[in-house]
C-alpha cells in the first residue's frame, strides 16, 4: 500500500505553533499536500520533521520552502537531512533551469 506525506499543526503556548510533517516526504507522495501547504494560514515557529519516514530532494525543498514562507525553523531532523535542506536552500535563485539559447 502506498503511503503519502501529511502534516498537522500544534498550537504553541506563545501563539507560535508547530507544523509537524509525517510519512514519506518523497516526490511520489507530496502531491496531495502541496496545495494545502500553499494555502496554509496562521503562524508557527517550528517545522518538525521527527515523524518523517524518508525524505528526498523534493521533500527537503518542500520543508525548506514552507519554513521560508512562514519564517519558521526546521527541527528534529538527522544531520543528513540538514545537509540536504541546506543544499536546496542554496539552490534558490541560482538562475534559469534551462540554459539560454
Amino acid at each position: 500500500m502506498r503511503s503519502f506525506a501529511d502534516f498537522s499543526t500544534e498550537a504553541g503556548a506563545d501563539g507560535g505553533g508547530t507544523l509537524v510533517f509525517s510519512g514519506p516526504m518523497l516526490v511520489s507522495g507530496l502531491g496531495k499536500i502541496d496545495r494545502r501547504l500553499r494555502d496554509l494560514q496562521g503562524s508557527f515557529k517550528t517545522i518538525d520533521l521527527g515523524q518523517v519516514d524518508s525524505i528526498d530532494t523534493v521533500g527537503a525543498w518542500t520543508a525548506w520552502r514552507t519554513a521560508r514562507d512562514h519564517n519558521a525553523k526546521i527541527v528534529n531532523c538527522s544531520p543528513e537531512v540538514e545537509r540536504l535542506i541546506e543544499a536546496v536552500s542554496k539552490a534558490e535563485g541560482t538562475g534559469a533551469i534551462r540554459p539560454p539559447r
